[in-house]
């Protein structure tokens, strides 16, 4: 089954398909058995190399795999192979042995000579380390072809929901409408770990990550009566950005309503998004945190000591759930389903549209999905989660007496 949405793409990757079995075929005719050379698991593999080479949130999405992983395979080297901006997520994990990132042109723009010298690096970097056994969370048949066939790795496990099934030699299966994070359990699970259902994506942190966002708040000062709220307006993708003036009446009613701190954040080359906000707002209540805050692990340590967040599907707001930090997302054309956050309370304000979800770049309507979602919208969706809030701390301390 492929995932593509899109019927033109799924016909095209159907053809691409056979014209690369066919090549395959040929290239292997006296050896049959890797033309349809599915296969066991190799109960003890030396070397395990994890694929999840794409953004912030998709990485966050495969932690909680890795436990399982580990006990599956409790002798083996395992390393995790990220972009570079997804690397802190798994900084400090106990469960695997080595990080090494890369950043593939097919995923980030680049030219094609420092995307040619990147995948040479990375290639011969793979072939040297001679893995014996190789899981890509993705299931992009990029990842596959480029990094573990031309890689040298003898067992191969995916997904082929993006074509290449002839490539892999255990194949995962691929159900419709699932949580990503489920995706990445059957990964797992076709690895062969056993994935405990209560088991949470996680980010490990320390007491400095923790100490620096204290003194952030300390430094606004920011104590433990005030409700503190994070506006996160940045988004990848244009059609995933809500309008900055709308970010801006939330954040007044905020103010107005429940006497909020409200602190902005984002990366620091969101910073004019992020001030024209607070110029709009034009309150004391409103504090800047991008460009200050500079690291995943800091920004999930203020995540803590926060009482809301809100902004659209991204990586910020997979990192507020591993917080356990309550939730408002914006939903545009992703799956809500599929994206939901996992492991806080949440809730989705999202306008559904006949065409949605889809993964198109560009969108032809009048008003895009995200667009359709007022502030009228958002502002119920935060009385809903802030009363839900309440009445479950409420019923905790009745409980307590």
């Amino acid at each position: 089954m492929y995932k593509f949405v899109n019927k033109k793409t799924k016909v095209i990757v159907f053809v691409i398909d056979i014209i690369g079995f066919v090549i395959w075929a040929i290239l292997h005719i006296f050896t049959p058995k890797k033309i349809m050379g599915k296969r066991p698991i190799p109960a003890h593999p030396k070397k395990i190399l994890l694929i999840r080479a794409d953004y912030i949130g998709d990485v966050i999405l495969t932690t909680h795999t890795l436990s399982g992983i580990r006990k599956r395979f409790p002798e083996s080297h395992i390393t995790f192979l990220v972009s570079s901006k997804s690397r802190e997520i798994l900084d400090g994990n106990p469960y695997i042995n080595n990080i090494i990132t890369y950043d593939p042109p097919w995923f980030f723009k680049k030219s094609f000579m420092q995307a040619f010298r990147e995948y040479l690096n990375i290639l011969f970097y793979i072939k040297r380390q001679k893995f014996d056994l190789a899981a890509d969370f993705r299931g992009d048949v990029r990842n596959i072809l480029f990094l573990t066939v031309f890689g040298g790795i003898p067992d191969r496990v995916s997904f082929a929901s993006s074509g290449g099934w002839f490539l892999l030699t255990s194949i995962a299966r691929y159900p419709a409408s699932l949580h990503e994070s489920e995706y990445h359990t059957l990964i797992a699970e076709t690895l062969g770990a056993d994935i405990d259902k209560g088991v949470l994506p996680e980010i490990y942190i320390g007491e400095n990550e923790r100490t620096f966002a204290k003194n952030f708040l300390d430094s606004h000062n920011i104590t433990n009566n005030d409700m503190v709220v994070v506006i996160h307006p940045g988004a990848r993708l244009p059609l995933k950005q809500w309008p900055l003036e709308r970010y801006a009446a939330v954040g007044k009613f905020l103010i107005a309503e429940y006497g909020t701190k409200v602190i902005l954040t984002g990366a620091y080359n969101e910073l004019l998004s992020v001030n024209k906000i607070k110029c709009l707002i034009n309150n004391e209540n409103v504090i800047i945190a991008a460009g200050v805050i500079n690291s995943l692990k800091q920004l999930k340590a203020l995540f803590e000591m926060c009482s809301l967040f809100i902004g659209t599907s991204s990586g910020p707001s997979h990192l507020a759930a591993t917080a356990n930090l309550p939730t408002v997302v914006i939903s545009g054309p992703e799956s809500a389903s599929q994206w939901r956050p996992v492991g806080n309370k949440y809730i989705i304000i999202r306008k559904d549209f006949p065409c949605s979800p889809c993964n198109e770049k560009r969108c032809t309507a009048k008003e895009n999905c995200i667009e359709s979602v007022k502030v009228e919208d958002v502002i119920h969706g935060i009385r809903t989660l802030l009363n839900f809030t309440a009445r479950k701390e409420k019923q905790t301390i009745s409980q307590g007496i």
